[in-house]
C-alpha cells in the first residue's frame, strides 16, 4: 500500500515539475515574443523613416536643379565675356542631373519588371532610394527599403525557438544600426543640398543687381563673388549623384 500512495506521489511530483517547467517555458517564450515583435516593430519604423528622407531628399535636389538650372543659364546669357569656368559648371550640373535621372529612370524600370506593374503603384518614397542609397543588395534594402523585409524574416513564430528569436532579433537590431547610420547621413544632404541652394541665388541674385554685365568690367569683389558661383554650382551638381 505505501509502495502503491509512493509511486502516485513521485508520479504526481513529476506531473507538478512537468507542468511548472511547461509553464516557465511558456512565459519565457512569451516574452521572447513579444521583444521580438517590438524589435520588429522598430525596424519598420526605422527603414519607414529611411524612406520618407530619401523621399524628401530626392524632392529638394529636384526642385533646387529645377530652380537654379534656368536662373543661372539666365545669368550666363546676359553675360559677355563669362568665364569658360562658368560655362563648365554649368554644362556639369545639366550633366549630373541627367545622371540623376537615369539611375531613378533604371530603377523604375526594374521595380516594373520585378513587380509588373506600372510605376504608378510603386511608392515614391521606395523608388526615391535608388539615386540615394542606391540599389542596395542588402537584405532589408534589396526591394527599395522594406519590400523585402518578410521575406527576408520570414519565419513561423509558433515554431521558432527562443534561440531563433534571440538570434533574429540580433539581425533586426544590427541592421536598425546601419540604417539609422543612412538616415543621419541622408539629413546631413538634405541641409547640404539647401545651403548649395540658398548661396547660388543669393549669388546671382548679387552679381544680377550690382555687377556689370560684362565680365571684364568686374572689379576684384564681383571676380570672387563670380567664383564662389561657379565653385557652388560645381559643388551642387558633384552632390546630386553623391550617395549615402
Amino acid at each position: 500500500m505505501a509502495d502503491w500512495f509512493d509511486d502516485i506521489t513521485d508520479f504526481a511530483s513529476e506531473c507538478i515539475d512537468e507542468v511548472a517547467e511547461f509553464c516557465l517555458h511558456s512565459t519565457t517564450k512569451q516574452k521572447s515574443d513579444e521583444e521580438l515583435k517590438a524589435t520588429e516593430q522598430d525596424f519598420n519604423n526605422s527603414c519607414t523613416t529611411l524612406q520618407n528622407t530619401c523621399a524628401n531628399l530626392n524632392k529638394i535636389r529636384e526642385d533646387s536643379s529645377a530652380v537654379i538650372i534656368p536662373i543661372v543659364e539666365a545669368y550666363i546669357n546676359t553675360l559677355a565675356n563669362s568665364p569658360k569656368e562658368l560655362d563648365n559648371s554649368f554644362t556639369s550640373l545639366n550633366h549630373e542631373l541627367k545622371v540623376y535621372q537615369q539611375t531613378k529612370n533604371n530603377y523604375y524600370n526594374s521595380q516594373i519588371k520585378k513587380t509588373s506593374t506600372s510605376t504608378e503603384h510603386i511608392p515614391e518614397t521606395i523608388l526615391a532610394t535608388a539615386p540615394i542609397i542606391g540599389m542596395m543588395t542588402d537584405s532589408f534594402l534589396s526591394c527599395g527599403v522594406v519590400t523585402a523585409i518578410s521575406a527576408y524574416y520570414k519565419r513561423d513564430q509558433n515554431e521558432q525557438s527562443i534561440e531563433e528569436n534571440k538570434n533574429t532579433i540580433i539581425k533586426f537590431k544590427k541592421d536598425i544600426v546601419q540604417i539609422e547610420i543612412k538616415i543621419k547621413l541622408t539629413n546631413e544632404k538634405i541641409e547640404e543640398t539647401t545651403k548649395f541652394r540658398r548661396k547660388i541665388l543669393q549669388l546671382v541674385t548679387d552679381l544680377q543687381n550690382n555687377a556689370p554685365k560684362n565680365y571684364l568690367e568686374f572689379n576684384q569683389h564681383q571676380e570672387k563673388e563670380l567664383t564662389a558661383l561657379i565653385n557652388n554650382v560645381h559643388s551642387f551638381s558633384k552632390s546630386l549623384n553623391t550617395r549615402v
